[in-house]
């Protein structure tokens, strides 16, 4: 895999965390997002819910690894 493509890549899986963060605010939550991703492929998604479900823990990148 080039440089290229890589960097590429990386950017989509910015943009789809990003996403979840917008998705995150909307809903009155922190706009925070997190992907997770292997082989090159996402195989996890999650956003902050703190505020909607009452829970402090309830961050996006603690979400996706629960």
């Amino acid at each position: 895999m080039s440089l290229l493509s890589s960097s590429k890549m990386d950017e989509d899986f910015l943009r789809a965390a990003i996403s979840h963060a917008d998705q995150a605010g909307q809903k009155g939550n922190r706009p925070f997002g997190a992907v997770l991703v292997r082989n090159n492929e996402i195989i996890g998604r999650a956003e902050s819910s703190q505020h909607a479900d009452h829970d402090i823990t309830y961050h996006a990148e603690l979400k996706l690894i629960s």
